[in-house]
């Protein structure tokens, strides 16, 4: 058998968050389910349980922080803790966004059940970016990734034969 997780639920909807419960009590790799309604409860979980390896993570919460400061705490405090955010949003401004913090994954909140568990366990064996139920490609969000770096630099590029400001 497989090496069971134990995981981590932050979403500030608690019916989102108990179907998100009832989808991974029925996966096999889970051996764990926490759950926390904002960043706070989710930052106080993680300190109590050092053995949770997955947070999934909705990137709006209510309360002091967002999802993806949320994110960057958790990568800075709690290194071993992979990240999955689930969101509404769709846009790859939002994705990159999201990876930049430090999240394995971006899934829409509209996916199915089966594909949102399924690919949670590949972000907490180490894998992938997924967006629904397709695979984003690497040269896309590399692609993607690139231009929201470019677009958030504050230099003026000059172009060849030009001169600066």
């Amino acid at each position: 058998m497989a090496q069971t997780k134990k995981i981590l639920l932050v979403d500030d909807s608690q019916i989102f968050l108990m179907g998100l419960r009832m989808a991974f009590q029925a996966a096999d790799w889970v051996d764990g389910i926490f759950e926390a309604r904002n960043s706070d409860q989710a930052l106080k979980m993680l300190e109590q349980n050092d053995d949770i390896s997955l947070a999934i993570i909705d990137v709006c919460l209510e309360k002091r922080a967002d999802g993806l400061e949320l994110i960057r705490h958790i990568k800075d405090k709690h290194p071993v803790v992979k990240t999955l955010v689930l969101s509404q949003y769709k846009n790859p401004d939002f994705i990159c966004r999201a990876i930049v913090s430090g999240a394995y994954a971006y899934i829409a909140k509209d996916s199915e059940a089966d594909v949102i568990v399924s690919a949670s366990k590949n972000v907490a064996d180490g894998c992938c970016i997924f967006f629904g139920d397709n695979v984003l490609s690497k040269s896309y969000i590399i692609a993607t990734m690139g231009f929201f770096m470019i677009n958030s630099l504050s230099y003026t590029f000059v172009m060849p034969g030009k001169r600066g400001p």
